[in-house]
């Protein structure tokens, strides 16, 4: 596990090294030269420095790491399941059958409860027409995995899934990693989860120290009851212990605004308040906290700090008064005056210098997350026709509102002070000194939210964008049905093709295989992912970025849908694509040509991973997911007009970028050169040609002056995890 993380984080590996010998020996390069040959077969090859370790090494070593690397490798790719298809010869096969047979395949299939396929002998392919690409796997550490650690808990923005289970993984197998906990614990989310962990493992004395308001201390009571650390759904809160009582009560009893915070979640206030029995606890220490208990079931509510500034927000009046009140107030919790700003320039035009100028004198205390959605809210304001609101980044609750139907005046002067107070903070911050910007980090978005992330072979934040290096893109599925259930599961893949204007050109999905002017086939309905553990089923799409093109199609949309109605998280499914110079050519399924695999794991009951822009040769990643729309079916058609609207959205989405980030930390705290060989730090969304480039620089310089230059810190578009500690 601790190279699964690291292979999917860092393209790194780690290696149980032994005293190596003197020399090479014949023996371990025989071993090795096999390892290299396996790894090329996925698309993978040590770096020249990891091999020359190994090397060195006892063939045990080197075998003990190829029975480790290659199952691994496999699975983030996909090359550890068996595809079967409809059609063994697709796409040739499909392309040239007649409707005809299509159909009547298909009716035998449906008849069959998914149970029969017809029978064609398998026809020998041509090889696979375009070299095999490589990822270098480089030598990694305990050190790398400590800093991944770090960096997670260290995020100033929510966590995935699988975020938290490598942080798991790491606490309950890495003993030194309860170590590695940071001083300071910024999101409040992940606060409640590791307190969690040091509650469970008896370690509270570290605890005091992280907990300032009443709402992290609820936070915390949903983490111990495994309930919902965002607040945005109910806990029901578990039976705690005594020691876990006096622990919440103790972390209240520091807290201020006690009451209003109380407040603010009433309902789950008293359903905790059930499980605490506050009235047994002694002390004048607690009197404040059952006093707040009790307020809560009162049924008059006091005018808190919200409810006053809502009263001058709405009051009729809007003159000078009323208007230094409320800067007054707002000045009081900077955050809440950042995500105001936007109402208070529409509602008092009049007063923008003042709003702009009490502002300033509180910005750099907002939290740079919120200072940089905050920009870029701004920068962006009115260049959308649709805005995308996704509540605590869930997706299937995604919502598209129309632009702002009242324009404000000139932002230009706040963001400055915007800018200001990032570069005020980040320069407190470690020094980076030189540091290199590749453009190309303009078409990747910072990842504020990552809640509901699919689990991914590469990490991606939606809205980026992915330059495609082939013409041709195959679309595939891989599913089986569920543990103890008798019934068939029914996976559709299906692509949905849109002009230059989002109007619907066609699709292709089980209701119609081909498309046979815009070359785009599909491998075959298959309607039973057959038993749990087995073989499972397989269906894909190839779409030819030219013949899209010249059809008259802009964007491809690929979508997944559960037919029979299970959600994604209940079923053993992935999907992923490849890109292709000649579909014809190789085998359906090569993991070299695999650009990424995604464990489909939401609640949804289908998902729309990205968008093709044919045009622009770039798969933007939209990662969305969401339930039916349609009483009767959940296939694409029935679909449609809800998945074109959030694919819109998506593709027109204006957020702050990894480039803006990174300039930003260079102007507080280091030096942009022209020359990347000058750089101690490189941010690059190619980070191996970055490597070949400084590696032969390095070969030069060392020729010539016998020194061997200092390495930079190469930080790539996949490194999510610096981007969200160490940069937001």
């Amino acid at each position: 596990m601790l190279n699964e993380i690291l292979l999917r984080r860092k393209h790194k590996v780690t290696v149980d090294l032994k005293t190596p010998l003197n020399k090479i020996a014949v023996e371990s390069l025989t071993h090795l030269f096999t390892f290299e040959l396996n790894l090329s077969s996925l698309g993978f090859s040590l770096e020249q420095n990891l091999a020359l370790v190994l090397a060195k090494q006892p063939v045990a070593i080197i075998d003990d790491l190829y029975k480790e690397l290659i199952p691994a490798l496999k699975a983030l790719i996909g090359a550890d399941k068996e595809y079967i298809v409809m059609y063994p010869n697709f796409p040739k096969q499909v392309a040239e059958a007649d409707d005809a047979e299509l159909w009547i395949n298909a009716i035998l299939h449906y008849a069959s409860f998914g149970t029969w396929l017809p029978e064609y002998e398998k026809v020998e392919r041509a090889p696979l027409a375009e070299l095999s690409k490589r990822q270098e796997l480089t030598l990694g550490s305990l050190k790398d995995l400590k800093e991944i650690f770090t960096n997670l808990l260290s995020s100033k923005t929510s966590l995935a899934q699988q975020d938290y289970k490598d942080l798991e993984w790491c606490l309950e197998n890495v003993e030194e990693s309860w170590n590695w906990i940071p001083e300071e614990i910024t999101f409040k989310e992940i606060l409640a989860w590791i307190s969690a962990k040091l509650v469970e493992e008896g370690k509270i004395k570290v605890l005091a120290k992280y907990y300032k308001t009443a709402i992290d201390v609820l936070r915390l009571a949903a983490s111990l009851s495994d309930g919902d650390v965002s607040l945005v759904k109910n806990t029901k809160f578990k039976s705690f212990s005594r020691k876990e009582r006096r622990i919440i009560m103790s972390l209240l009893t520091q807290c201020s605004n006690l009451n209003e915070d109380m407040w603010r979640y009433k309902e789950q206030w008293i359903r905790l308040g059930e499980r605490l029995h506050p009235g047994e606890f002694k002390g004048q220490a607690f009197k404040k906290v059952q006093s707040a208990f009790k307020s809560i079931r009162e049924e008059k509510k006091p005018l808190f700090w919200t409810g006053k500034v809502e009263g001058l927000i709405k009051s009729p009046k809007h003159n000078k008064d009323e208007m230094e009140m409320l800067l007054g107030l707002l000045t009081q919790r900077p955050g809440e005056f950042a995500r105001r700003l936007d109402k208070l320039l529409r509602d008092y035009p009049d007063y923008t210098d003042e709003i702009v100028e009490s502002f300033s004198t509180v910005a750099d205390k907002v939290s740079t997350p919120v200072l940089l959605q905050t920009l870029a809210h701004f920068q962006y304001r009115n260049c959308e026709d649709l805005r995308t609101v996704m509540p605590k980044g869930n997706v299937a609750k995604i919502q598209t509102l129309d632009s702002f139907s009242q324009e404000i005046g000139d932002t230009t002067k706040l963001r400055v002070v915007i800018i200001n107070a990032l570069v005020q903070q980040y320069s407190k911050r470690s020094t980076l000194g030189n540091v290199w910007i590749d453009d190309e980090l303009k078409n990747f978005i910072i990842p504020f939210s990552q809640r509901s992330a699919t689990s991914t072979y590469k990490s991606m934040t939606r809205g980026s964008r992915f330059t495609l290096a082939q013409k041709n893109v195959r679309f595939f599925i891989w599913w089986t049905n569920v543990k103890d259930k008798f019934e068939a599961v029914d996976l559709d893949l299906s692509v949905a093709f849109y002009n230059e204007n989002w109007g619907h050109v066609g699709h292709v999905s089980y209701t119609e295989l081909k498309n046979s002017s815009l070359r785009c086939y599909h491998s075959g309905d298959i309607t039973n992912g057959g038993a749990f553990g087995g073989k499972g089923a397989s269906e894909f799409i190839d779409v030819d970025l030219d013949a899209m093109l010249n059809g008259g199609v802009r964007y491809v949309i690929p979508q997944v849908h559960s037919y029979t109605g299970e959600p994604f998280s209940q079923v053993p499914c992935t999907f992923g694509w490849m890109e292709r110079s000649d579909l014809n050519s190789g085998e359906i399924y090569e993991p070299t040509t695999v650009e990424n695999q995604i464990s489909l794991s939401s609640e949804g009951r289908y998902t729309v991973p990205l968008v093709i822009d044919c045009k622009e040769r770039k798969v933007i990643w939209t990662d969305l997911s969401g339930q039916f729309q349609s009483a009767q079916f959940n296939n694409l058609e029935s679909n449609l007009v809800g998945t074109t609207l959030a694919a819109y959205a998506m593709v027109n989405l204006k957020r702050t970028t990894m480039f803006q980030v990174a300039a930003l930390n260079a102007l507080a705290r280091g030096k942009v050169v022209e020359r990347v060989e000058d750089a101690d730090v490189i941010f690059t969304a190619d980070g191996e040609g970055i490597k070949n480039t400084l590696s032969q620089s390095s070969t030069a310089l060392a020729q010539e002056s016998k020194v061997k230059p200092k390495e930079p810190r190469i930080i790539t578009q996949w490194d999510l995890d610096v981007f969200m500690s160490d940069l937001i």
